[in-house]
């Protein structure tokens, strides 16, 4: 008997070195956090969101711009930078837009298609992964809720979150036949309080940002203030539009009771206006398990009327009609697929009767699955613990047997991903460029550069563009943001800032970044080029829209053409001219002659301020520079009260023209507050076509206007760097042109090792 238990710990521990073995020679790749939550619904942190997708890949493709892939089952090229690229996926999909405005996608599955446990896929797998991504108890990072899918709406009234209907029914609802009268009293006594809590963030962040500009409007020193509390609500009570509302013993709870009478009881509303940063559920403790219970309501459809099946038995084919176009809607499809024998309940599924593989409204049986290796991706997860996961080929990928038949995601924090790729230890990681790692590559490479005998290095654009805003309402002539004299002062100053951009890159970022001439993401689909009509560098016109200045002249000339060109603009903005001693004396009424920019702390942008100051104060006109931390410049901005500030822009495949431009949201997300029907109607004319040649024609038109408003000055997109150690893997392997969207993982089929 002890020979037996003997051998058996003896082939136990075999089992245990043979594993480590094998574990030990897969290539490591390095990635960001890593939890063990791979559930494609649910995943959140960065290495998790990756290996749910090597795990589940993705129903539609997405090309190198970030557009979709129509024909995926047969394949489609697509040209990005005029290099044309094949592409193939799991689907097609084809897009209708019909003479009511409405429109069908119409999604075909591959029949050979096949999940890593060798199950079949289906279009009830898909229909699955909609209607978790459609319920009303989602809270993942990719929710159907806004898209225009006839009958989402319907359907998900038939659960309402009790937050939600206890701010519908109000503080004298006398109904309590979906809650009792004591939640009632509670959720009230908690907004309350949470309100006031909300308005002592107002009062910080009005002392921390305003009080040694802006003292004096309450008729006290900064000292003054800081020593008296009552001092600190009025000051904080008057910058925020309140000042009638103030009175002497005024608390934070009579400052929210102020902003609720503004809004006519709207609490929503008016905490999502009138908010510094933080939400008023955010000052409420245990907010989710008071006030976010799902809760079953009169009205609500069974099943969304816009997603059918092309037949009643089909397997493959699906149509979803939406009430408008939405080109969100592609994409929102693309991620839209995940086995329903793993993460749903086969025995809840019946197509027939309105049951789609969990209980309507519970979630909980969906979030639970987080470790499940099956999926349609090219990988499946054979082991995982807290430093990372190890991957093995999955035999059913449809794009055939993988060359790297193991891989390792690796977690590493800040540089260590770096470090591991230098010393050998990692095959591949993805870094932002700075100073430091660029200084750490070419010293691995003996100076040779970015690629050399131990690294190559390819860049990639990162996800967002860095742009200097200005706020319309703040920075104009008169009380017309729109006037052709306001139009003059803000292109004055994005002028001579535009010639600053150049200089400030090459010296600050080097290799790390480039200039944009527009304010989108450079290899989005949507990004203006040169063959474009009518494209131009940035604030290169003067006042009659002639060029300033070209790509060829040195700094210097560049410098003066620019400032002679705003010396017109500002001439014509009304402006008085000194002839003789070639200044600016005074400014015309609503304008000033000083101005101040919002930077974040270590913005390497901000020198570039500093240098349009020095060329702005030669002609009589002073431009200040105030650092913030993140947060606070995030406050500003959301509360209007920047009038210059520089900040990055994240972007998807998608350029979120509406949010950012559109008149409907200049109290919210539009934080130029720039209102133009000629604008609105560009933007509309973008979201309302399929024809991607038209839509690109309409971005660039959007963005032209905005422009001419002088409201955006788009200056560089950062770049990533995937690093790979030239002893390890093969970079030549890797995908050519890698975008955001299309990133190191987008062809595994092709990855070589040394």
């Amino acid at each position: 008997m002890k020979r037996f238990w003997a051998l058996l710990l003896a082939l136990a521990m075999l089992s245990a070195q043979v594993a480590l073995a094998e574990e030990s020679a897969a290539p490591v790749f390095a990635v960001g956090e890593l939890s063990g939550n791979f559930n494609p619904f649910f995943a959140e942190a960065e290495g998790d969101r990756l290996v749910a997708q090597l795990v589940n890949g993705s129903l539609l493709t997405t090309a190198r711009g970030g557009d979709i892939v129509r024909s995926g089952i047969s394949g489609e090229t697509i040209s990005f930078d005029t290099t044309p690229y094949d592409y193939t996926g799991l689907a097609d999909v084809e897009v209708a837009v019909n003479a009511d405005g409405s429109a069908d996608y119409t999604l075909t599955l591959r029949e050979d298609a096949r999940f890593s446990d060798g199950e079949p896929v289906t279009i009830d797998d898909v229909i699955f992964s909609i209607y978790v991504r459609a319920d009303a108890d989602y809270d993942g990072p990719c929710g159907l809720a806004e898209l225009p899918i006839e009958g989402l709406e319907a359907y998900r009234g038939g659960l309402k979150r009790l937050d939600g209907l206890l701010l519908a029914a109000g503080r004298d609802n006398a109904d309590f036949s979906l809650w009792d009268a004591d939640t009632q009293a509670a959720f009230w006594a908690d907004v309350d309080a949470a309100g006031a809590q909300l308005c002592g963030e107002i009062v910080t962040y009005c002392m921390q940002t305003y009080l040694n500009d802006y003292a004096a409007v309450i008729g006290c020193s900064p000292e003054e203030i800081l020593d008296d509390s009552a001092l600190q609500l009025e000051f904080a009570m008057v910058l925020w539009g309140y000042e009638q509302d103030y009175f002497d013993g005024a608390t934070t709870a009579d400052f929210w009771s102020a902003i609720l009478n503004a809004y006519d009881g709207d609490v929503a509303v008016a905490e999502s206006t009138e908010r510094v940063s933080t939400p008023l559920k955010g000052f409420i403790e245990d907010y989710e398990e008071k006030y976010g219970a799902q809760i079953s309501v009169d009205g609500g459809a069974a099943n969304i009327s816009g997603v059918t099946r092309l037949t009643r038995n089909d397997d493959s084919g699906l149509r979803i009609h939406a009430t408008r176009y939405d080109p969100a809607i592609l994409p929102a499809l693309a991620a839209c697929i995940a086995p329903l024998h793993v993460y749903g309940d086969p025995a809840l599924y019946d197509y027939e009767n309105n049951s789609f593989g969990f209980t309507r409204g519970d979630l909980s049986a969906v979030r639970a699955v987080k470790d499940a290796a099956v999926g349609c991706g090219p990988y499946v997860v054979e082991r995982s613990d807290e430093t990372g996961a190890t991957l093995q080929a999955n035999e059913y990928y449809f794009k055939g047997a993988l060359p790297v038949g193991k891989l390792r995601l690796a977690s590493y924090d800040g540089d260590a991903g770096l470090e591991a790729v230098l010393n050998g230890e990692a095959a591949l990681a993805v870094t932002e460029l700075d100073a430091a790692s660029i200084g750490a590559i070419y010293a691995a490479n003996d100076d040779e550069g970015l690629s050399g005998a131990c690294a190559d290095t390819l860049l990639v654009d990162a996800p967002e563009y860095v742009y200097l805003g200005m706020n319309v309402e703040l920075v104009k002539v008169g009380n017309d943001a729109g006037s052709p004299a306001s139009m003059a002062l803000r292109r004055a100053l994005m002028t001579v800032l535009a010639a600053q951009r150049e200089e400030m890159v090459a010296r600050e970022l080097g290799d790390a970044a480039f200039v944009i001439e527009y304010p989108v993401l450079n290899s989005s689909w949507a990004a203006p080029n040169l063959e474009d009509e009518g494209y131009a560098l940035c604030y290169s016109r003067n006042a009659a829209g002639a060029p300033v200045y070209d790509d060829a002249v040195s700094d210097d000339a560049r410098h003066e053409a620019a400032l002679n060109a705003a010396v017109d603009y500002l001439k014509r903005a009304g402006y008085t001219w000194d002839e003789a001693a070639q200044r600016f004396t005074a400014a015309p009424e609503g304008a000033s002659m000083e101005y101040l920019c919002s930077v974040a702390e270590k913005d390497p942008a901000a020198t570039l301020v500093e240098s349009a100051a020095e060329q702005l104060s030669q002609i009589g006109l002073t431009l200040r520079l105030r650092t913030l931390t993140q947060d606070e410049l995030d406050a500003a901005l959301a509360a209007g009260g920047a009038q210059l500030w520089i900040t990055a822009q994240a972007c998807g495949s998608e350029p979120e023209l509406y949010a950012q431009y559109h008149s409907d949201n200049v109290v919210g997300s539009n934080l130029f507050r720039i209102a133009d029907g000629e604008l609105d109607g560009c933007i509309m004319d973008f979201l309302s076509s399929d024809d991607l040649e038209s839509r690109r024609a309409s971005c660039k038109a959007a963005l032209d206007v905005a422009m001419e408003w002088g409201c955006v000055l788009p200056l560089y997109q950062p770049c990533l760097s995937v690093v790979t150690n030239a002893a390890l893997l093969d970079c030549d392997s890797l995908p050519e042109d890698m975008t955001p969207f299309y990133g190191w993982w987008a062809e595994l089929e092709n990855l070589t090792l040394k």
